[in-house]
């Protein structure tokens, strides 16, 4: 094994770990959340919709996920809390960085972190589909509950900032936080959603839950993996 293979390795076990405390710290932080406030359905947001262009919509919006931060923020270590609602937030040049997929594609940047984490880890959108956490995104009792989105940075602005590398996507549901993935995932799936032989700009959303199960990124490296066969690329 060459010295930059062993780096790689060390590099994705640390990726792992990290990924599988923010999980914890997350689910930690949503089951304190609900038995202080009840389930997400009654933190008070509506469905967010980034073409919008009503001004009372838009601030219903940003009003509605800041008080899904709100929800969460007691119950979180952090140094930093920027709100949606707080123009001093929005493209902030110290947290701005340009995002890309698991296969390289750039889709977009990132202002500024909403949550930024006493690790250096931040939490970087979320994004709500259902005011009555009742979208559906699976076969799973969480997946047929879907709340909303939620992205973390494991490593805050520094690089690759792509998803699937240090960037993961979850779903907040009724029931807790999905990593994204999952087996029983039918929108956004492991197979079409990890892979990088088939790009696209949400290549990566479906890595999550591969990293916390199965304790490997071997996704990087091959493209036959899969939830019902083999799991590692040899």
């Amino acid at each position: 094994m060459t010295m930059p293979t062993v780096i790689n390795k060390g590099r994705e076990k640390e990726t792992v770990s990290k990924l599988k405390k923010m999980h914890s710290v997350l689910n930690q932080a949503f089951m304190m959340a609900v038995n202080d406030k009840g389930t997400p359905d009654q933190w008070g947001f509506v469905a967010s919709n980034s073409s919008e262009t009503d001004p009372d919509k838009i601030e219903a919006d940003r009003n509605g996920r800041d008080n899904v931060i709100k929800a969460l923020v007691p119950y979180l270590k952090t140094t930093s809390v920027c709100y949606y609602s707080d123009s001093k937030c929005n493209n902030n040049s110290i947290y701005s960085r340009t995002r890309y997929s698991l296969d390289g594609t750039q889709f977009g940047t990132w202002g500024v972190p909403r949550v930024i984490l006493a690790d250096g880890s931040s939490i970087d959108l979320i994004y709500m589909d259902s005011s009555s956490c009742s979208a559906g995104s699976g076969t799973s009792k969480a997946l047929k509950n879907v709340c909303g989105e939620i992205f973390v940075d494991i490593n805050g602005i520094k690089p690759p900032n792509a998803t699937g590398k240090d960037i993961f996507w979850f779903r907040i549901t009724k029931y807790g936080i999905v990593p994204g993935g999952t087996e029983n995932d039918t929108s956004r799936d492991f197979e079409n959603y990890c892979n990088k032989s088939k790009p696209n700009s949400l290549n990566g959303y479906g890595c999550a839950a591969w990293v916390i199960y199965n304790e490997n990124m071997d996704y990087l490296r091959c493209n036959d993996l899969s939830w019902t066969g083999k799991t590692k690329c040899k």
